[in-house]
């Protein structure tokens, strides 16, 4: 599995072991799901390439894209299928909610390692986008 996520920041030293185990005993029975979340300037479901950087960009135009990911083991083969279902919302929409929930996201974007945010692409937004949702 190593080879696949290959783009993924830390996917080698944090998260191979662990993900490997949990695809061993992935069963038929019991398929399994997890969230994943990234910043972008574009609303597009399906992005296959980073948009290009919009440097002047406000913040509240920005999209949060949260995945709901499920792994399922097939019964005949044993193949592992992968599904995504891919939500947006513009930063300005969410900054909307409750603060105290919009203040931990912020925590959460200014503390990630620089790897995992340029992964993320969110590098060069993560200043402006921490000022204003810190601010709400």
């Amino acid at each position: 599995v190593s080879a696949i996520p290959e783009p993924v920041a830390r996917y080698d030293i944090a998260l191979a072991s662990p993900v490997d185990a949990m695809l061993a005993r992935l069963s038929v029975d019991r398929p399994v799901w997890r969230i994943n979340w990234g910043i972008s300037n574009h609303p597009a479901l399906f992005q296959p390439d980073i948009p290009p950087h919009t440097p002047d960009m406000d913040p509240y135009q920005m999209w949060l894209r949260i995945e709901w990911q499920t792994l399922r083991r097939l019964p005949v083969t044993g193949a592992i299928l992968f599904g995504i279902r891919t939500h947006v919302q513009q930063l300005g929409d969410f900054a909307d909610r409750d603060a105290q929930l919009v203040h931990d996201f912020a925590d959460l974007v200014r503390q990630l390692p620089d790897d995992v945010a340029a992964y993320k692409s969110i590098a060069p937004y993560r200043r402006a986008i921490f000022d204003r949702l810190a601010a709400v």
